[in-house]
């Protein structure tokens, strides 16, 4: 191919299109070369420094891993939905773990493309949206409890329907987002549905008061 002088050569793009840091000092490298170069050369210069300056490099990337609580987590079971829905529908996220029994999964994602400001929280809104848009609702996030295991009541209480996933979510549903319940799960096959709590927050009462607003059989002591 030919030198600069002439078409550029396939190095030379390569060069541009991955070093969008150096963008201003490859201006002036080639500047010399654009002026009274043949207009098709120009017009290739310019193209590739555009690129370089637009399209992001691999390189340059700020991947970022970050754990987060999830709520949709159940049953068991939904650990592998939670993966299978990382594997097929949300490809820019990666899935790097998942503890059922604490709530929790961690991500690993690049941080440029969900924050212009790279504040924890406008990263947090951005990744829930694309989850719960990805699941259909099943899924979303929050931070991390604040609160140690050790402090929150286990709450147990006895549910009545039939045995399905969609009503397990449902009775689940009812209570997960309430302010003070750091994880839930929800099983009608097993009758129950249990709850981790901060007292300080939130009780029993208020939990059945909230499943029987959303139908849920709860049967008296």
């Amino acid at each position: 191919m030919q030198s600069m002088h002439g078409m550029l050569t396939r190095n030379q793009m390569m060069n541009l299109m991955h070093d969008r840091s150096d963008f201003a000092l490859n201006l002036i490298r080639f500047k010399r070369s654009v002026f009274g170069a043949r207009s098709h050369s120009a017009l290739m210069i310019l193209f590739a420094m555009i690129l370089s300056f637009l399209l992001p490099s691999p390189a340059g990337a700020e991947m970022q891993v970050t754990t987060y609580r999830v709520l949709g987590l159940f049953q068991p079971d939904r650990v592998e939905d939670l993966k299978q829905l990382f594997a097929e529908s949300v490809t820019d996220v990666k899935l790097l773990n998942v503890d059922y029994e604490r709530s929790e999964a961690t991500f690993e994602f690049d941080g440029e493309k969900f924050s212009i400001t790279k504040k924890p929280e406008q990263i947090l809104d951005r990744l829930d949206n694309l989850i719960r848009q990805s699941s259909s609702g099943a899924f979303s996030i929050r931070p991390v409890s604040t609160v140690s295991p050790e402090k929150l009541k286990v709450v147990e209480i006895t549910i009545l329907g039939l045995d399905c996933k969609a009503c397990s979510l449902g009775a689940y549903e009812a209570i997960a987002k309430l302010d003070g319940v750091e994880r839930a799960t929800a099983s009608f096959k097993e009758r129950r549905l249990v709850a981790w709590i901060d007292e300080s927050k939130i009780n029993r009462e208020k939990l059945i008061e909230e499943l029987k607003k959303r139908r849920v059989d709860v049967p008296s002591p």
